[in-house]
């Protein structure tokens, strides 16, 4: 378990999200509200289902792995990148503690 827990806000953009995630070589982080309660989860995945538009693709004729668009995501200046954080975000979350069994 790590102490150091890099945390996302609901209001935050998902074109914040990426740098967030990437500097800390982390693939999801929790949602916080402005209390420190977790409110949800928020996920490389996430991002990119919302950001990435099938037709995009096929008009292109490019396709490629999420992880290629994740990685782009950060520089993409669409509308998509300023939905919040709270739109995308899991909220079904199972939460555990020190004392939790495997």
């Amino acid at each position: 378990m790590n102490p150091d827990v890099v945390c996302a806000t609901p209001e935050m953009s998902i074109g914040e999200t990426p740098p967030l995630l990437l500097d800390r070589d982390v693939f999801d982080a929790p949602v916080v509200d402005e209390h420190g309660r977790m409110v949800g989860v928020i996920s490389q995945t996430a991002l990119v289902r919302h950001v990435k538009a099938p037709t995009t693709a096929a008009q292109s004729g490019h396709f490629f792995t999420e992880f290629d668009a994740y990685r782009e995501l950060g520089n993409i200046r669409t509308e998509e990148t300023q939905t919040p954080v709270e739109q995308v975000m899991r909220r079904k979350m199972h939460p555990v503690t020190r004392e939790t069994g495997v």
